[in-house]
């Protein structure tokens, strides 16, 4: 019946709230420090295996001194993507999406002091793979926070998630 279609696609929406680590690498490394932050999850269950996800938050990365001038970076993701179920407790994972990247320069008086910044909203992308527990989701992925830039601008982000609401 309708009541019964409408209450199982209700029982498959949850929000979580994710606790993030980014550690830059390559280029990205040598500009900015680890990046910690948090971000609200929302997923929807389409099909057995299949779960769309929504992620949105805020990442603020450790500043790097670079001997006469100071880079610090944040960045905003807002990204959408999927979870495929490989067995019960294991998943691969993808989202899309837009992340609002900050960089603020800081140059000391030996650079001529001075200090600037400028952000910048760029299409990103995640690829990763994860495994739930309970209400605990512990997830690894690449992060590519500006794909124009893929080959200078990769991460290594962590997440552990913990689920506080289940529709």
């Amino acid at each position: 019946t309708d009541n019964e279609m409408a209450s199982a696609r209700a029982e498959a929406i949850s929000l979580s709230v994710d606790g993030a680590v980014n550690v830059p690498v390559g280029d990205w490394a040598d500009a900015s420090g680890i990046g910690i932050g948090a971000l609200l999850e929302g997923e929807m269950s389409l099909i057995p295996l299949l779960t769309l996800t929504g992620r949105v938050g805020y990442i603020y990365g450790m500043s790097k001194d670079h001997g006469g001038a100071t880079t610090q970076m944040s960045h905003i993701p807002v990204l959408a993507g999927v979870k495929y179920t490989l067995v019960p407790t294991i998943y691969l994972a993808g989202e899309a999406g837009f992340v609002n990247n900050r960089v603020e320069v800081e140059m000391d008086n030996d650079g001529f002091g001075g200090s600037g910044s400028d952000d910048d909203t760029d299409l990103a992308i995640t690829l990763g793979a994860g495994m739930r527990m309970g209400t605990l989701d512990f997830r690894g992925q690449l992060f590519f926070p500006d794909i124009d830039h893929m080959d200078d601008l990769m991460g290594l982000l962590f997440t552990v998630g913990y689920k506080f609401y289940e529709l």
